[in-house]
């Protein structure tokens, strides 16, 4: 049923991207908030127009001035920070609104992985990874999330977009290079961190990682709770995952990672557009607007 709806609503979006919009403002037949799945996969559309975003690459730089100038469109202060890391270019973002003084950190990797090594067929895994859901569904998230905050919440509210996560055990890599560094280069220290990773997917599970924190997980389970979604957020997580979250867990700052392993796109050459769910993207904007509005 879900995929179905999916189906005829992605027929309509990429018919035009003005219909997109004027659909997003007047019409959301599945939210119960004020996020808009239509405006975060309009976003998520033009991302992936720009191809797959390997760090270095001339998509990769479109993604990243395009996250930009819509984050300063929607009122944001934004900062890039840039650097090398293992002879990699990379450009982390940060924004925030007023003064900086930021308390609760959205975070998201934006970076596609440089090569589909988990695709089943041979001739497919030099391919680069879209990144339609590993990467671009959080980011696209996030964005729509930047949007819509209410003035007052978002006074303490900040976003990053981290470069470097996914390109891990290729080429000698290793993984979130890219929030490592922004641990490393920043002395702020928010008090609460909430990473998003491969959110859109079909069947979606959120389950959390042994090493989140258990009491921001439970605030943010409990308004899943109250907007009728606690079959789509497990109590009981997983064992302990390698996320960008990981730096803050080290630096003593309390983080959580949603995410949703079981992704049958992960690290194939075939995590494009069809591989994310407006539905999905529709729960977990719901549920961070509420939690958001609730601290």
């Amino acid at each position: 049923m879900e995929k179905s709806i999916h189906t005829v609503l992605k027929s309509v979006l990429l018919l035009s991207t003005c219909l997109l919009v004027f659909v997003a403002i007047i019409f959301n037949p599945f939210g119960r908030t004020s996020f808009q799945s239509f405006q975060a996969f309009s976003y998520l559309t033009k991302m992936q127009g720009f191809g797959p975003r390997i760090p270095g690459s001339t998509a990769h730089e479109n993604a990243q001035n395009y996250i930009i100038n819509t984050l300063r469109q929607n009122g944001w202060t934004v900062e890039l920070q840039s650097g090398q890391m293992s002879g990699l270019p990379y450009h982390n973002i940060l924004a925030w609104k007023g003064k900086k003084q930021i308390s609760i950190l959205l975070g998201s990797h934006y970076d596609s992985r440089m090569k589909a090594d988990h695709d089943k067929d041979e001739d497919f895994q030099d391919f680069p990874v879209p990144g339609s859901n590993d990467g671009g569904s959080s980011t696209a998230v996030l964005l729509e999330l930047s949007r819509i905050l209410p003035e007052k919440s978002t006074k303490n509210i900040g976003f990053v977009f981290f470069d470097l996560e996914d390109q891990g055990d290729l080429n000698g890599y290793e993984w979130i290079l890219g929030s490592r560094e922004f641990i490393k280069n920043n002395r702020f220290r928010p008090e609460k961190m909430i990473l998003l990773d491969m959110v859109g997917g079909y069947n979606q599970t959120i389950q959390p990682p042994s090493n989140s924190d258990e009491e921001i997980y439970e605030s943010i389970f409990n308004s899943a709770k109250n907007l009728g979604y606690e079959n789509f957020f497990l109590t009981q997580g997983t064992g302990g995952i390698l996320d960008d979250h990981v730096p803050f867990l080290d630096a003593g700052i309390p983080s959580v990672d949603l995410i949703d392993i079981i992704d049958p796109g992960w690290h194939t050459a075939h995590d494009d557009l069809e591989n994310v769910n407006l539905i999905s993207l529709q729960r977990i904007g719901d549920t961070l607007y509420d939690w958001l509005l609730c601290q």
